[in-house]
């Protein structure tokens, strides 16, 4: 029998059991880990139409042929945690999306940034679009910001490199098992994320091979991390383009960095600007001013508006606001402050200047 709930996760997952079968074996029909496993092996009788009888059969051969001591070892030597939705540390953002995983394997120190942003690009790019990257992250190094990416080829390896090279935290999210580093040549840059404080993601099985179909499900994981995406350029048919789409959907921001109109890597992302799909950027206060981040007049550099909190809890509500959650009752659903006390801390930061009540009785920061 295995030993722990993660370890059970990880072979059930791996035998077959799908993300929309543990969520509703474990969040709704609200069943152990433990007593889904002895079901699979036949040691203990469930009351659940989730699974098939067929397919119960089919998981079942498979565990048996599972080397689980194997399994345990690379969950140790790689130091792999499992988050399932139900526990505190699922990212908020990932939760709000549909069909969110049920699980996420990690590596390394998985956080939750007052603002995330997504950059996303081809494997194929021009020097435009690297030199856009670097420009835009070099404004972003005194903010609290994340950047999210894909660890592939091209732009995701770039928006890597440089979130490191300007101490930014970041998050790289695999199409395949987050113990099998996909491309190969990219485990040095992995290494080096983990080592920055960053982490490694993935919602496929332990030794899961990167396969086509997997990388549209890392889009939507790398688009649902995030506030925002930013492109810094796209060919006409590009995965670029179906991840803003993805963005999109999730009612995300999506920032295009305008492109040569003669440039084949740049037609298809000038045609999400003409569409009104996107805001166009050319420097980082565009995309800093939408998360309450001021510009300094007469100049294209940013300013963070420096302020000091009166206690934990005004900075923990502040932070809320950041975040989208800008009324009473949906701070209330973030913090463990009652009421009435969330409502005496935002007239406390209305007076002090940091934030102004709108007529609809939502705040925004100021």
């Amino acid at each position: 029998m295995p030993k722990n709930d993660s370890l059970i996760l990880a072979l059930i997952h791996m035998a077959g059991c799908t993300h929309r079968e543990m969520t509703l074996l474990f969040s709704q029909e609200k069943y152990s880990p433990e007593q889904v496993y002895d079901w699979f092996v036949g040691k203990v009788s469930l009351n659940t139409a989730v699974i098939t009888t067929e397919k119960k059969e089919k998981i079942y051969k498979t565990l048996k042929k599972i080397d689980i001591a194997h399994i345990e070892s690379i969950l140790t030597k790689k130091k792999i945690s499992i988050i399932t939705r139900d526990a505190p540390e699922y990212p908020e953002r990932l939760r709000q999306i549909p069909k969110h995983p049920y699980l996420l394997y990690v590596r390394g120190k998985l956080k939750s940034l007052p603002i995330q942003l997504a950059i996303v690009g081809s494997r194929k790019y021009s020097l435009y679009g690297k030199r856009a990257i670097e420009f835009l992250a070099k404004d972003f190094e005194s903010y609290p910001i994340g950047i999210i990416s894909g660890g592939a080829y091209g732009i995701d390896t770039i928006a890597h490199q440089i979130a490191l090279k300007h101490h930014l935290y970041t998050i790289s999210v695999f199409g395949c098992g987050v113990d099998s580093p996909y491309p190969q040549s990219n485990i040095k840059l992995f290494d080096s994320i983990l080592e920055s404080g960053g982490a490694l993601i993935s919602p496929f099985p332990l030794m899961a091979e990167p396969l086509p179909y997997h990388f549209p499900i890392r889009n939507v994981l790398v688009a649902g991390l995030s506030d925002g995406i930013i492109i810094p350029e796209g060919a006409k048919k590009s995965g670029t383009l179906i991840t803003a789409r993805l963005a999109l959907e999730q009612n995300k921001d999506v920032f295009v960095v305008p492109g040569d109109i003669f440039r084949e890597t740049s037609l298809g992302s000038n045609q999400i600007i003409i569409k009104g799909e996107a805001k166009p950027i050319v420097c980082a206060a565009d995309i800093l001013e939408e998360y309450g981040i001021a510009r300094k007049e007469g100049d294209e550099s940013v300013t963070k508006k420096e302020i000091s909190f009166a206690s934990k809890e005004s900075k923990q509500i502040y932070e809320q606001v950041q975040l989208g959650n800008n009324t009473p009752d949906s701070i209330a659903k973030k913090v463990t402050l009652d009421h009435s006390s969330i409502v005496s801390e935002l007239t406390l930061l209305e007076i002090e200047g940091h934030l102004k009540l709108l007529p609809d009785g939502s705040y925004e920061c100021i």
